[in-house]
């Protein structure tokens, strides 16, 4: 999950004069960067991308956009003290002969552009569950179960994603998860996922 900063439109006011018309006529979804697969940023505010996430969190309908493809926000933390969301969104096709399945881990913090990484699992036709969403430190963190295994994941701004496999047997205390496998009980230190002692 990388991004670099946001370009300030108002450090420019002619640029600024220029591209806000524009920005103003972008569907609401794409300009706050949900349901979106473009690399496009309007940069919008992060209280107005957190109202909506929340909003689209608990809708039970999924949106339908005008590809065919179906999208819902599956799961979403918002830290208000800090100014960021981070969110999970589910997006599929089923129009064509092969079921077409994408999951999305997706963050933006009050400096910076929206982030996101394609969801490892098994095979996203299947699923995507998610235990525990939420901001530890800097990095947004992701556990979630798919058709066969578990994982976690932790995501920070300039940062590849770290991720590991975990068992279905995991609890998160403060900033610390553990799990249960056949060798006993490990730690993991998040958003790091260093093991502790």
């Amino acid at each position: 999950m990388t991004g670099d900063a946001p370009y300030d439109p108002d450090d420019d006011p002619e640029l600024e004069a220029l591209l806000r018309p524009v920005w103003d006529d972008v569907p609401e979804l794409e300009r706050l960067g949900i349901f979106a697969d473009t690399g496009v940023d309007y940069e919008p505010d992060v209280a107005e991308v957190a109202r909506k996430v929340a909003e689209l969190a608990v809708t039970a309908e999924p949106y339908e956009d005008e590809s065919g493809f179906l999208w819902q926000v599956t799961a979403a933390a918002v830290d208000e003290d800090g100014g960021r969301a981070a969110w999970v969104e589910w997006q599929e096709n089923d129009r064509a002969n092969v079921v077409i399945a994408h999951y999305w881990l997706k963050a933006r913090d009050r400096d910076g552009r929206v982030a996101r990484w394609e969801i490892e699992t098994y095979n996203p036709y299947f699923g995507c569950r998610v235990g525990h969403l939420r901001w530890h430190g800097g990095a947004v963190v992701l556990v979630y179960a798919d058709k066969h295994d578990t994982f976690v994941a932790a995501a920070a701004r300039g940062e590849p994603v770290r991720w590991l496999q975990i068992t279905p047997e995991w609890s998160v205390e403060g900033d610390v998860l553990a799990y249960r496998d056949g060798e006993g009980e490990h730690r993991l230190s998040l958003p790091s996922l260093e093991p502790m002692a």
